[in-house]
């Protein structure tokens, strides 16, 4: 290998390893800017979730505290941030659109205000609940989580299942393996009115339901993920 070729190559490498140690930099202080340790308070006016992908500051109804653990991963804030607008339908922007109508059929463009907080139906995502639900989810398992508090976590109700996708994620990402995620749900939507004083408005949403092809017939809608 001639000398220039050599002289090419560490540079290469150099660029690398900079471009590498910045990132990691930039990682953590965004790690340690969002979070604390589990004993102590932080004043709500200082700590919040920031979502980077949409610049909206969100903050949890704890009063500012939040918690976090001796060994995660600076990633950890990153990953969550990506599965939970996903879930909700808010990493893809260019695509998603909200549905609407007694059939889910109205489509109408995304608008990020109403996602925030769960005000319209996500025609690609997989959970309506909205980003600001899911801030609270992952705030609740880490609460329980930093005080001991035992038991697994489910949802009833759960129409394609992105808040306990978000729940699972959260908990893997935290490297909790003695707690599981249990989703209820009919999958086929809200059944018929029972009395003349129901609304059966709901059972006609036919956009509520989920087709579940390895379940012909169901007899127990309890999953576990």
């Amino acid at each position: 290998m001639s000398t220039s070729n050599i002289h090419r190559s560490i540079l290469i490498v150099v660029i690398l390893l900079v471009s590498v140690l910045i990132t990691l930099v930039r990682y953590k202080q965004i790690s340690l800017s969002l979070f604390t340790s589990p004993s102590q308070n932080i004043n709500s006016s200082s700590s919040s979730f920031k979502p980077y992908a949409h610049g909206l500051t969100i903050k949890s109804n704890d009063k500012g505290q939040v918690f976090t653990f001796p060994d995660e991963s600076p990633f950890v804030r990153l990953y969550l941030d990506v599965v939970r607008d996903t879930v909700c339908g808010l990493t893809l922007r260019t695509q998603e659109h909200a549905a609407g109508g007694a059939a889910g059929t109205n489509i109408s463009p995304l608008e990020v205000s109403k996602r925030i907080v769960g005000l319209d139906w996500p025609l690609i995502g997989i959970t309506m609940i909205g980003q600001k639900r899911l801030v609270n989810i992952e705030w609740a398992l880490r609460f329980v989580i930093a005080n001991n508090i035992p038991g697994d976590f489910i949802e009833c109700g759960v129409w394609r299942g992105g808040a306990s996708i978000f729940a699972r994620a959260v908990l893997k990402a935290l490297n909790i393996k003695d707690r599981h995620v249990w989703v209820v749900d009919s999958f086929e939507g809200l059944p018929k009115a029972r009395t003349t004083n129901d609304d059966d408005g709901w059972s006609k949403q036919t956009y509520l339901r989920v087709s579940i092809h390895f379940l012909s017939k169901p007899k127990n809608h309890l999953l576990f993920i």
